[in-house]
């Protein structure tokens, strides 16, 4: 994504390169790959919920550098993070044993353990990005991405992370994939022409298998 006209030869010519804020969001990405994806008998799930992440990180920073006049501070970490309560719920619950593959498997039960994750996950994503120190934009679209409508006072980047989410769906990242109103007013509300939208779709599909490290 970034490839340079002129060699790399150091960190500090890296740096310069990419910038700050791109190497903060690269080192969170790299962290968050190596340490918390990790919750053994639910590899798929993990891995689903990882691809997620970063699709909606790729798509909400896409979408924020196409509004040049007003770009959200830390779309990209918001995106990666919006659903980590998801991860942090399944974890908890499969290392003290109230959550085992064959329940999530079950047609029965794996309908209702899912439902209740999703139910729970914003407050406790939240709750963790508040004790991780990430910035108040990133914990409040990691609250209100599911509930995030025009004249509510959100951080942008909220607004940006619930219009990622769309896109992962319909990319297939949360189960079947969906249809897509282009011209649905979460972008609309972000003035992304359907042009803007489909380009935005065509950036993420392209970017995320060299992200998402054995694609």
């Amino acid at each position: 994504m970034f490839a340079p006209r002129v060699p790399i030869v150091g960190v500090r010519d890296a740096v310069v390169r990419l910038g700050l804020d791109n190497v903060c969001d690269i080192v969170m990405m790299i962290v968050s790959n190596s340490t918390m994806y990790r919750v053994k008998g639910f590899e798929a799930e993990v891995e689903r919920l990882r691809k997620r992440g970063l699709a909606a990180a790729l798509a909400a920073r896409a979408m924020s550098r196409l509004m040049r006049s007003d770009p959200a501070d830390y779309a990209f970490l918001a995106g990666l993070m919006h659903d980590i309560g998801e991860l942090v719920l399944l974890e908890r619950c499969a290392t003290v044993g109230k959550v085992t593959p064959e329940m999530m498997a079950d047609e029965n039960e794996g309908p209702v353990i899912r439902a209740t994750i999703a139910r729970l996950h914003t407050e406790l994503g939240a709750a963790v990005c508040r004790i991780w120190k990430l910035p108040p934009s990133v914990v409040d679209s990691v609250l209100f991405h599911h509930n995030c409508r025009k004249g509510e006072n959100r951080y942008l980047t909220t607004a940006l992370v619930a219009a990622a989410d769309l896109i992962t769906d319909h990319m297939g990242l949360n189960g079947e994939p969906q249809p897509l109103d282009v011209e649905d007013p979460l972008f609309t509300n972000l003035k992304l022409t359907p042009d803007l939208v489909r380009a935005v779709v065509a950036e993420t599909e392209r970017t995320l298998p060299a992200l998402a490290f054995g694609d």
